[in-house]
């Protein structure tokens, strides 16, 4: 949690007040294909972020991200990863999906 707080950071240099919340569904809420359950379920992270932040924070950001991700999952002995995207959202509606291979 401390790297995807520092990862936040960097793109968004706001006062100390950084929520984190983790989400876990069970199984047999989640369906793949319209089927419930039929496989391990694949982990997913998405960040969602406030727009403002230039391209070259937000790629440094997501790569921290990636990097965070990475490193619980590898010590985790899960398999697969998830790969982390953010979703900015402004304050005025409306969103868009920040990829780091689209910056």
């Amino acid at each position: 949690m401390t790297a995807v707080y520092e990862a936040l950071k960097v793109a968004y240099p706001f006062p100390d007040d950084t929520r984190i919340f983790l989400r876990e569904w069970p199984a047999g809420s989640i369906s793949q294909n319209g089927v419930v359950a039929p496989d391990p379920v694949k982990p997913v992270f998405m960040a969602y972020v406030p727009q403002g932040a230039g391209p070259a924070a937000m790629r440094r950001m997501l790569r921290m991200l990636d990097a965070a991700v990475t490193e619980a999952y590898t010590n985790s002995g899960s398999k697969g990863r998830p790969r982390p995207t953010a979703e900015t959202w402004p304050t005025r509606g409306g969103a868009e999906v920040a990829d780091p291979d689209r910056f």
